[in-house]
């Protein structure tokens, strides 16, 4: 049973869980104003550089189903202490590594260390949230997500300013303290080892393929969007700052969508705002198509990741929903959650970069008919 202090949105333990997704999102975004110095540093060819940012990805992708069996096994906030612990042991790396196969190493080890982090992080907090704001809770670790992403390349400014080992030593004491307020709360519940046959068999039923599509879905178009939507307004003629402003807005309206979601959601049911979030987002996918002036184009933009992020904090919900119909442990149910979204992003990525080379309108239309078909995928299921 939950405890009643914990059940509580405003509880320290929420808080703190919270604070761990935070801080784990701010250590993945914060390199990407750093990728021109470690390619000055490190002597990068562009090839490289691409293999050093898609490292965290594969690490991600690589740590989702043991991260799931951990918290099976050892619960919650062992999984996370863990995950502190490694990504502690990543920013000292990141500080002090001097080769780049050791950068390369430390990338993967924050992948790991990332999905280790959210397979424990929101099974904790599906464990502890009271009946009937489940949807609400996971929105609150989603909303710290994005608060996270907006505020890494920010520290990862300071850092190309100031010192890189400063920085991130400085990040490595804050993981420390962090897994210290972890440890000094009760031990998270623990559940029966989950075989591999029986695992696989989950990934085939409805109850998590479904949300698993939808995850996915918003991945693959957050993907897109992050190649292709500086792109198109670097085209049209808008400045660095104004495509930084873009997605700085585009990331603080994500964080006030995902929290309304989560309430509707509990409110009035998952399908309502998956539905609407998927026709929304459909909607402004064409319209991202359709050439237009810089402002228009970047209201585009905000508005398209808003819709996104609508039926994303129900889909994470009905992933929670779903492990709990079929008896799938929590921590495996958001670890494959893990690989269906990095998969996802990674596609979503590496395809809007391909299709803005056939044509502007073409990278808008594929994300329309992605959701479109995933709008019916739900709809039929």
């Amino acid at each position: 049973m939950n405890r009643p202090e914990e059940a509580r949105g405003s509880s320290p333990l929420v808080w703190l869980i919270c604070a761990v997704v935070f801080a784990e999102t701010t250590l993945l975004t914060l390199v990407t104003p750093l990728i021109p110095r470690y390619a000055a540093d490190f002597g990068m060819s562009h090839a490289e550089a691409g293999v050093f940012v898609a490292l965290y990805a594969a690490g991600s992708i690589a740590g989702s189903v043991p991260a799931g069996m951990l918290v099976a096994r050892l619960g919650a906030r062992t999984t996370v202490l863990l995950s502190l612990a490694l990504v502690a042991a990543g920013s000292l790396g990141m500080a002090y590594g001097r080769h780049l196969a050791l950068l390369d190493a430390t990338r993967f080890l924050q992948g790991i260390a990332g999905t280790l982090a959210w397979s424990g992080s929101f099974s904790w907090l599906a464990e502890v949230a009271p009946a009937g704001h489940r949807a609400r809770m996971l929105s609150r670790g989603l909303a710290a997500a994005s608060l996270g992403g907006v505020l890494g390349p920010v520290v990862g400014g300071v850092a190309e300013l100031t010192s890189l080992s400063l920085v991130f030593t400085v990040l490595a004491g804050l993981f420390g303290i962090l897994a210290i307020g972890i440890g000094l709360r009760p031990a998270s519940g623990r559940g029966a080892p989950t075989r591999l046959r029986e695992l696989l068999s989950a990934v085939g039923r409805p109850d998590i393929a479904v949300p698993g599509w939808l995850v996915a879905a918003a991945g693959a178009a957050f993907g897109t969007i992050a190649v292709t939507g500086p792109l198109k307004l670097a085209d049209l003629g808008a400045s660095g700052p104004a495509v930084s402003a873009t997605f700085l807005c585009a990331a603080f309206g994500e964080v006030l969508v995902t929290r309304l979601a989560g309430t509707a959601s509990d409110r009035y049911g998952h399908l309502r705002p998956i539905r609407a979030g998927l026709v929304l987002a459909a909607v402004f996918a064409v319209l991202l198509a359709v050439p237009a002036p810089v402002f228009p184009a970047a209201l585009g933009i905000v508005a398209l990741v808003a819709a996104l992020s609508l039926f994303l904090a129900p889909g994470f919900a009905l992933v929670s929903a779903g492990a709990r119909r079929i008896g799938l442990q929590q921590g495996l149910a958001f670890g494959l959650t893990n690989i269906s979204w990095a998969a996802g992003n990674l596609l979503g990525a590496l395809a809007g970069g391909a299709l803005a080379g056939v044509g502007a309108a073409v990278p808008g239309t594929a994300v329309a008919a992605l959701l479109l078909l995933s709008l019916g995928f739900v709809r039929r299921r």
